[in-house]
């Protein structure tokens, strides 16, 4: 008589092998996770129900929240998370003479950082200050950017901020907007914004997708350099210009541009 089939234990925040294990381990279960999350998270776009979004939010808290998500992300099946999306970033600063002949240093900003070793390789010419909610690591600085203050001195401000998987965190779409509108606080003129969200943010969405995304940053006096979609991520370089002197009505409001079935309900707003 075969034996009936083991049935197989949730990962949770209580698995505390997940936890501590070293990058190169538990490769399965840190997948579960991540995609878990990501489907969960998913869920949370399409429904403005707040009963669902309470059970989905549930859900994430009982598989391990935001803490264990970051944790699998820099475990061996980050490639899930769409790997180090640094390495994007450096290629079209590559393109538009970045660094220059003298390898001028440039101050970074990472906000939502996973890693104090995305600009590693970098480091002649690049001086990263790393923040993150739920700091894991030593070198990044616990922070939530949202009260973050803004630099006093030019001194203080920073060529580059990076928000790489952070504003599709972000739950409340005025937030997203106001987290966007802010890295304006804290860059020199010209500097660079780095953007990474999920894909299906800008080609899914009931409420935005790649037009709507320039025109949106373009009111706040980012100009597009570059951008790309890949199969799970959409990357944007932008470069701060002369921001526009009054915010667009249409902006502070969500939009309908594209309804229909199985879309999300991704947005973002200004005030």
């Amino acid at each position: 008589m075969p034996r009936p089939a083991k049935r197989k234990k949730p990962v949770t925040f209580e698995d505390s092998s997940l936890l501590k294990a070293k990058p190169t381990s538990f490769k399965k279960k840190t997948a579960q996770v991540i995609r878990r999350f990501h489907v969960l998270n998913k869920e949370v776009e399409k429904t403005n129900d707040p009963v669902k979004i309470e059970e989905i939010k549930n859900e994430m808290e009982k598989l391990g929240g935001l803490e264990l998500y970051q944790r699998a992300s820099v475990l061996g099946a980050s490639k899930s998370r769409g790997g180090d999306t640094s390495k994007w970033l450096i290629q079209e600063l590559s393109k538009i003479g970045i660094p220059d002949e003298n390898k001028t240093k440039l101050a970074l900003l990472d906000i939502g950082a996973l890693s104090s070793e995305n600009y590693k390789k970098q480091s002649s010419w690049i001086k990263t200050t790393a923040i993150d909610l739920n700091a894991r690591d030593s070198n990044i600085i616990k922070q939530d950017f949202l009260e973050m203050e803004p630099p006093k001195e030019a001194s203080g401000r920073f060529n580059i901020v990076c928000l790489s998987l952070v504003v599709n965190f972000v739950g409340d779409p005025l937030k997203r907007g106001i987290m966007i509108s802010k890295t304006r606080d804290f860059l020199l003129p010209s500097g660079f914004l780095f953007f990474v969200v999920p894909l299906p943010c800008v080609t899914n969405s009931r409420y935005l997708n790649h037009e709507y995304l320039r025109e949106f940053m373009l009111n706040l006096g980012f100009k597009l350099v570059s951008c790309h979609f890949a199969k799970k991520l959409a990357y944007y370089l932008f470069q701060l210009g002369k921001p526009t002197k009054t915010i667009q009505e249409k902006f502070q409001r969500k939009n309908l541009i594209n309804d229909g079935p199985g879309r999300n309900n991704f947005s973002m707003m200004l005030p």
